[in-house]
């Protein structure tokens, strides 16, 4: 650390603002214009990811901003119409070196969640989705790391995919699908990591409620001390 009582290291103090250091806070800020560049398709997977790498690696503000000089907020755009009948939406969930759990409640016929860990962990809660939803595609691309897809009782489910050094596997509960219910199918590929469905009925789903709760105890504690830093 210099001391800036020392004329001999006055140099080593920053000069300008890309030499100062970032926070926290500033490389969250800069993962959520990655995150949302990617989502919107500004970025592909490869950009994405390449990105993250020279983001865990950034230590000035110099550095962020070479990381996000070419992502400049879009302007607003007005509000999509509600869906209806027939139309087909898009949602994500997409977990870096963390946890993300996205909770559908409500999905068009054709509608399609895509979920992406990068060394995290990404859950996908379908067991709220009504039966006449019709069918939900999921894909899951899991890079050492987890994308599970939890279904209600009754839907009727397809995993395809590939897992290299990785698994993929379904655990559903001893039922029939329910002829005109929900249908979903996940289409994954795993790199030295896993793609799960599991059912609310499986033997896994006392495991599963036991992981919501501690799930939203994290959290809890997360926004607590978000507050004490006020």
């Amino acid at each position: 650390m210099p001391d800036i009582t020392n004329p001999n290291e006055r140099g080593s103090m920053p000069t300008s603002r890309d030499d100062l250091r970032i926070s926290d806070a500033d490389r969250d800020r800069a993962m959520a214009t990655l995150r949302a560049a990617f989502t919107d398709g500004r970025l592909t997977l490869d950009e994405f990811t390449d990105r993250l790498d020279h983001l865990m690696k950034a230590r000035t503000q110099g550095d962020l901003s070479r990381i996000t000089r070419d992502l400049a907020v879009a302007a607003p755009v007005p509000a999509a119409p509600a869906s209806v009948p027939g139309s087909a939406d898009v949602q994500w969930s997409i977990a870096v070196m963390g946890e993300d759990h996205k909770t559908v409640r409500a999905a068009a016929d054709g509608s399609v969640v895509n979920g992406i860990a990068l060394m995290g962990e990404s859950v996908i809660d379908l067991r709220r989705l009504p039966p006449e939803s019709g069918q939900v595609t999921v894909n899951a691309f899991a890079l050492m790391g987890e994308v599970k897809v939890l279904v209600p009782d009754g839907a009727d489910v397809e995993l395809e995919g590939f897992a290299l050094m990785g698994e993929k596997k379904a655990r559903l509960g001893y039922y029939e699908p329910v002829p005109g219910g929900l249908r979903v199918r996940v289409q994954g590929f795993a790199l030295m990591g896993s793609i799960e469905v599991v059912s609310s009925g499986s033997p896994d789903d006392h495991i599963l409620s036991r992981n919501d709760a501690l799930r939203e105890r994290r959290e809890l504690r997360r926004e607590l001390r978000r507050r004490r830093h006020l």
